[in-house]
């Protein structure tokens, strides 16, 4: 999918995007909220450098964290595509440098598997509004509109059929639940419902025919 960021919201929104995320009161939560929605060759699209906070660390922060996704960035002025192949190499170094365990991109993406979870468990009434916004330590109004953002979200085809081989991966420590999410195409809450349910099924002792 192709998304598109900008700050301010000036001007008609570009077209020949799925989704368009802009940035109004300068607080990073949609820059963070794009980036937990990203997946593998998806792409994003920015006017100019400045966007993603003026400075080269920020811009180069934003490309390794699409890039651990599997995702790109490109910037229209000046023209940076990170797809190409000095890029794709940087990149490459970056990630192997820094720990996949620290920095904003992880810290959003165990935040959005607890939120994604926090919505399953109210969907099934098992957690009210109020104890997830004290859990989570956001107020309502961050709860609801991460909530209707994922709603309002495009459906994605599913890749449940690949569960039980990322499953075994996952307790292998070869594969993050986060990146068994991505390659499903299913949110954190769907994963562990399906994981609960495994658990169950296996747990059910076999009872031998009575002849």
């Amino acid at each position: 999918m192709r998304f598109y960021y900008r700050r301010g919201g000036k001007g008609a929104a570009p077209e020949g995007f799925d989704r368009v995320y802009t940035e109004v009161d300068g607080d990073g939560n949609v820059l963070r909220e794009l980036l937990a929605y990203v997946r593998a060759d998806d792409s994003v699209t920015v006017e100019m450098d400045g966007e993603l906070g003026g400075t080269a660390g920020a811009f180069v922060e934003m490309a390794l964290a699409l890039y651990r996704q599997q995702a790109t960035l490109l910037c229209k002025s000046p023209k940076i595509d990170t797809a190409a192949g000095h890029w794709q190499a940087v990149l490459s170094d970056l990630a192997l440098l820094t720990s996949r365990d620290t920095g904003d991109a992880a810290r959003l993406s165990r935040f959005m598997e607890g939120l994604h979870r926090c919505f399953d468990l109210v969907e099934r009434r098992q957690m009210t509004v109020a104890e997830v916004c004290r859990k989570m330590s956001i107020g309502k109004t961050t709860y609801y509109r991460y909530w209707r953002k994922i709603k309002s979200a495009p459906q994605r085809e599913r890749h449940t059929e690949l569960f039980e081989e990322l499953r075994t991966k996952i307790e292998a420590n070869e594969l993050s639940i986060s990146a068994a999410c991505r390659q499903m195409n299913i949110g954190a809450g769907t994963y562990y419902r399906m994981r609960d349910q495994y658990k169950k099924e296996r747990s059910v002792p076999n009872v031998p025919n009575s002849e």
